[in-house]
């Protein structure tokens, strides 16, 4: 119990990353309510003025000097939490500079311009120990927040990085099943055929039914299925995109459903230019979209349009003409968009509305 209160307590503490702007402004007003009885003691309003300017110019100079020794500090920490020992060596750095810069303006600058002496100097061993410990407990409780704010943030990071390898795993093992399934089809599915049509032709042959129509009928049927069906059921769990580019790929895609679908293809030629990787996410990404299209909607019309604008982001947007949705559900972005999405550090946009239609819109960077 003990070691879990002194456990939290030394979180509180520190290490914390400083807030300039709360440091300099409890600096600069510490030691204006330090200068204050001095700059007010002149009965010239004139020369309280000059006393007043004169002051803050110095504060101010002081309290800049502390805060860029506290931004080197963090600059040297190279993104990594200090121990708090080091924590503790970078205030006492801060404090003795305090004491130093306090001392030098008032043994040289104050003495030289015949001005009051109201910044000390105050090298009392005790005072040191005391100004230490108040930074230390100040630091503490105005960047509480902002240390939770930042453990929060690192929280979410490391989840969505762990999201992303998650993802990453599950497009990998879809791909995986999607080449396995396409080699089987293609290797032996198509072997198969091709040898049951052989042994079919040969058996006709023998028993002499070589000009029996169904029987031609139906070698020529499975000959079709070989040699195009399971051939282009193959290309499509499989593009080729090397071959066809990504807009190639995406056509032969929607030509499997333009009996009963109408599509329209807007496509920028820089579009050629990303990567395999993005391709194939496109691709991904838009076959989903038209399943979804078909499966919910139905849709008689399919738009795909893809661009790039000067900043090298590239969008895709996919919208149809089917019966949309007054509201979307959390089913409506499948978690093969998503993981998509994510792996290729874009963004996405769904949109769907009754009797308008749906749209899905996804921008991404060109790869650098």
């Amino acid at each position: 119990m003990k070691a879990s209160v002194l456990k939290r307590f030394l979180s509180w503490i520190g290490p914390h990353d400083y807030n300039y702007s709360v440091i300099f402004a409890w600096i600069f007003i510490f030691m204006w309510a330090q200068a204050r009885p001095v700059v007010l003691a002149p009965v010239n309003t004139t020369q309280r003025v000059k006393f007043a300017l004169e002051a803050s110019l110095i504060i101010a100079s002081i309290s800049l000097l502390i805060v860029f020794y506290l931004f080197v500090c963090m600059k040297l920490r190279n993104k990594k939490a200090p121990s708090l020992r080091k924590y503790f060596m970078e205030i006492i750095g801060a404090t003795a500079l305090f004491t130093f810069s306090t001392f030098f303006y008032g043994q040289t600058i104050i003495a030289w311009a015949d001005r009051p002496r109201y910044l000390g100097p105050d090298d009392r061993p005790g005072i040191f120990i005391v100004r230490i410990a108040s930074c230390i407990l100040f630091i503490a409780a105005t960047h509480q927040l902002q240390k939770s704010l930042k453990l929060r943030l690192q929280d979410a990071e490391r989840m969505n990085e762990s999201l992303l390898e998650e993802y990453k795993a599950l497009i990998a093992a879809d791909e995986e099943i999607r080449g396995q399934a396409s080699r089987y089809l293609h290797d032996r599915v198509q072997s198969e055929i091709m040898l049951a049509s052989f042994q079919l032709k040969k058996r006709v042959n023998e028993i002499g039914f070589s000009s029996d129509e169904e029987i031609g009928k139906a070698i020529h049927q499975l000959e079709k299925i070989r040699s195009s069906d399971i051939k282009f059921l193959s290309q499509l769990l499989t593009p080729n995109i090397e071959a066809e580019g990504v807009r190639g790929a995406i056509e032969s895609l929607c030509s499997q459903y333009s009996s009963s679908i109408d599509f329209n293809f807007e496509f920028d030629p820089t579009l050629d230019q990303i990567t395999h990787e993005q391709s194939l996410g496109v691709f991904r990404i838009v076959e989903q979209a038209i399943i979804n299209s078909i499966t919910h909607g139905p849709a008689s019309k399919i738009s795909i349009v893809a661009r790039a604008n000067s900043t090298n982001v590239f969008t895709v947007e996919i919208s149809d003409n089917g019966p949309g949705v007054h509201t979307l559900g959390t089913g409506t972005g499948s978690v093969i968009i998503d993981a998509w999405v994510s792996i290729l550090n874009g963004k996405k946009e769904i949109s769907s509305k009754a009797g308008v239609g749906y749209t899905l819109i996804f921008s991404f960077p060109a790869a650098t």
